[in-house]
């Protein structure tokens, strides 16, 4: 920015003018520099070995129970006869239902506004 403009004791300034006026006194008014903040030195003992960080124990990964298998036929790890079924087998899952469509119709289909 250019500092040049001196001021006039003319009362013809414009805003303008006055404004680069002020612009340049505050460029001109620079602050000292801040000291320097005082910097604390501590002389630390020589390390004697490096710790490695702490890990924490993980939890094994959950897997899921073995399904419940029961030998076809009695053998010698199983000469009783076969007891029941423990685990019964789940029902099957009902069929998913049918959209509901409506008749079809030549005009275009628009969401109903209640």
């Amino acid at each position: 920015m250019c500092c040049n403009i001196q001021k006039k004791a003319s009362p013809c300034w414009n805003d303008m003018e006055e404004l680069k006026y002020l612009l340049c006194a505050i460029d001109c008014c620079k602050c000292p520099p801040a000291p320097p903040k005082p910097m604390c030195r501590i002389i630390l003992p020589p390390r004697i070995q490096e710790i490695g960080c702490c890990m924490p124990c993980q939890r094994p990964v959950c897997c899921p129970p073995p399904p419940c298998c029961l030998p076809l036929s009695p053998g010698p790890c199983c000469p009783c006869p076969l007891p029941p079924p423990l685990c019964p087998l789940p029902p099957p899952c009902p069929p998913p239902p049918k959209p509901c469509c409506p008749p079809p119709c030549p005009l275009p289909c628009y969401p109903r506004i209640c």
